[in-house]
């Protein structure tokens, strides 16, 4: 997948990357407006999506009282 992504003009293949939680994954960089740019960070392993430059895809779960571990 990030081999396919580097051919397209502006984007950046970003080994060793890192969400904002501090998972590693492979990222996908490009600019956007103004002076940041946007990288998409993704599973090394399953390549699935885990986060972005500003957010991390962490697991949602419900309990029953504050404190409680699911």
């Amino acid at each position: 997948m990030t081999e396919a992504a580097a051919k397209i003009p502006g984007i950046t293949v970003v080994r060793d990357a890192k969400d904002p939680s501090g998972r590693p994954g492979n990222g996908i960089s490009f600019p956007v407006p103004g002076p940041a740019e946007e990288m998409l960070v993704f599973d090394p392993v399953t390549h699935a999506y885990i986060g972005s430059t500003f957010e991390a895809e962490l697991e949602l779960v419900i309990v029953d009282q504050a404190g409680q571990r699911p």
